[in-house]
């Protein structure tokens, strides 16, 4: 696409090879040949600042038939926001303002890319909270009611569908539209997927902020008694209700080994009283719990469900929703076919109603070696088809899963309104709801090969454990951080950098995508592409929110010599850079200036790379 044709366009635009790798995939790493055969890199990437320049843009997308493909934070891990056609990206994560707080009304109306924690964080001086928050705390509001809108708290407040009573889509073509209550497109914009329009605002409930929440964690012998426990639990009305098996138990505690190696169940209650009653009543079947303190340390590390991944260079996982009657056998096939396959099984299901669960059984891989992870890859989907033969459904389809296509009444809707709306299909093409031919002979192959998985994961076991998973014990602290990171966007949230120039490639996970590219083939990127990653603050916020816990300043500071050996350090781009930021006062405003100064520190402003190191890293 001429660029030119944009000039008109209010809004960023990004169109270098860094921008375009950065955004052809999201939290997922499926197998390369996986990868290969079914994305595409995206032309480029359109950040509107306004609803009248998204409006005009899908206008003219459409007429030139570009296809359009919607992201939030790119923190879905089933390929929702990965081209699978090459065309436009929408990337609506800079849009992140609180528009409106109608407290008499409680009810709060955001722009589509507000981080649930944001919102969070604002709602607090005013004593109020939303009702529920998906786990990914640094996801877009945008991107949850795409996904489905189950997460932390659904089991007692419902699914974000029943709390929603606005939203502002921009439809195929550019039409805006304010879908209330009484409209029947509403309920099919949820899980949607980005393939029905852009959800640039929404208006929701929120509730009176709760200051305690009281969890209750109950070790058990079996992954049977586990489950047998929630229907109990749900007589006291709980928050939420999540389900570990041993594994998952036994990983959280590499660290801190204060958890029981058991399998357990986490309930949380809003009120003391109900907590107490819970306990009562397992205290009169003699059923002990887990200390207080232990509770809530398993609690406070909900919104960092895959802080695991460090310790493996891959994780593969399914996303499932899970019968309650049925979670038990589940898990204990999942688990025993990792066994087959000589890699264990971390098992993590978490309650969106009273009668099911939404079910991530998850594994380490190495997708370094590419025979392994493929014979992985193809383990996750059948864990994701035994949960569909249990009476079970996947949580979403994307791209990873479009072979579980839907076909239920709501699906069947969603379809036709696809055609109706976007009746050239150019709206996040060739995904579930109009899947292309390629995309279909793929998914017809996979559903074949899944018809043998009874013969293929006996072939495959044997192989699978002659490759077991390994991390390379001597390498430097960049490429340690590239192996580890989860690409999972907490770091964008409340980056300074990437706030002040909506540019991901200013973040930690863009940088380290950008390293990897770099490490492996130098001459890729232009000097100007190589320049952006000096404009950071080094204020370390990424480095409080990365589930890696990666220490990324050290990182930073050798990326940084890399770079520095590569292209001169852009003097006159980064003073104006820490000068636009000082003069908006962005870092006070983010909570990142007032503490280093409290202790006496330096104020956390760039660097340049010492040139000695900057040639001995060369």
């Amino acid at each position: 696409m001429d660029l030119r044709e944009l000039s008109w366009f209010d809004g960023n635009i990004f169109a270098d090879p860094s921008s375009r790798l950065l955004y052809s995939s999201d939290q997922a790493q499926p197998p390369a040949f996986a990868r290969k055969f079914l994305t595409a890199e995206p032309i480029l990437i359109a950040q509107p600042n306004t609803i009248e320049a998204c409006s005009q843009l899908l206008a003219h997308l459409d007429k030139e038939r570009v296809p359009v493909i919607p992201r939030g934070a790119g923190s879905f891990a089933l390929g929702g926001a990965v081209p699978a056609r090459s065309g436009v990206i929408l990337d609506i994560s800079p849009r992140r303002r609180v528009l409106r707080l109608e407290k008499e009304v409680m009810t709060v109306e955001v722009e589509g890319g507000c981080r649930w924690s944001d919102l969070s964080e604002y709602l607090e001086p005013h004593g109020l909270d939303v009702f529920t928050c998906p786990t990914s705390a640094f996801s877009t509001v945008a991107g949850w009611v795409a996904t489905g809108g189950a997460g932390i708290g659904t089991l007692k407040y419902g699914y974000l569908r029943g709390l929603v009573e606005e939203l502002e889509v921009v439809l195929p073509g550019g039409p805006v539209r304010r879908l209330t209550a009484g409209d029947p497109e509403l309920d099919l914009m949820f899980g949607s997927e980005g393939e029905l329009g852009v959800i640039w605002s929404m208006r929701l409930r929120v509730r009176t902020r709760q200051r305690v929440m009281h969890p209750v964690l109950v070790p058990c012998d079996d992954l049977d008694a586990t489950a047998a426990l929630v229907s109990e639990a749900c007589r006291f009305s709980p928050y939420a209700i999540t389900l570990y098996n041993q594994a998952r138990m036994r990983i959280a505690n590499r660290e801190h080994t204060m958890l029981p190696e058991r399998p357990s169940i986490l309930v949380v209650y809003e009120q003391a009283e109900e907590a107490w009653g819970f306990q009562q009543h397992l205290a009169s079947r003699g059923i002990p719990t887990a200390p207080r303190g232990v509770a809530s340390f398993l609690w406070n590390e909900r919104f960092f469900p895959i802080r695991m991944k460090k310790y493996a260079p891959g994780m593969l996982a399914a996303d499932v929703v899970v019968p309650r009657h049925r979670l038990a056998g589940f898990l204990a096939a999942a688990e025993a076919a990792g066994r087959s396959h000589g890699v264990e099984v971390f098992c993590e299901a978490s309650f969106d109603t009273p009668e099911s669960a939404v079910t991530i059984p998850s594994f380490f891989s190495d997708p370094r070696d590419h025979l392994g992870y493929a014979l992985h890859g193809y383990l996750a989907l059948t864990m994701a088809r035994r949960a569909i033969s249990l009476g079970g459904r996947p949580y979403g389809h994307g791209l990873w899963y479009s072979l579980f296509r839907d076909r239920g009444e709501d699906a069947q809707r969603r379809r036709a309104l696809k055609r109706r709306l976007d009746p050239h299909g150019m709206f996040n093409p060739s995904k579930s709801l109009a899947p292309s031919i390629k995309l279909s002979g793929w998914n017809a192959l996979t559903r074949a090969a899944l018809g043998l998985s009874s013969v293929l994961l006996r072939l495959n076991g044997p192989l699978s454990r002659s490759r077991p998973v390994r991390r390379d014990p001597a390498t430097s602290a960049l490429r340690k951080a590239i192996e580890a990171c989860s690409s999972c966007g907490s770091c964008l949230s409340k980056c300074p950098a990437y706030i002040e120039t909506a540019d991901e490639r200013t973040t930690a996970r863009g940088k380290l995508k950008m390293a990897a590219a770099i490490l492996s083939d130098r001459n890729r990127y232009s000097s100007a592409e190589e320049k952006v990653p000096f404009l950071c603050m080094h204020c370390k916020f990424c480095t409080e929110v990365c589930q890696s816990d990666i220490p990324l300043e050290d990182v930073y500071t050798e990326l940084e010599s890399v770079l520095a050996a590569r292209v001169e350090y852009p003097e006159a781009e980064v003073a104006a850079f820490v000068s636009s930021i000082e003069s908006k006062g962005l870092m006070r405003a983010l909570g990142l200036a007032a503490p280093a100064l409290a202790t006496g520190a330096q104020p956390p402003l760039p660097r340049r790379p010492a040139q000695n190191n900057a040639k001995a890293n060369g």
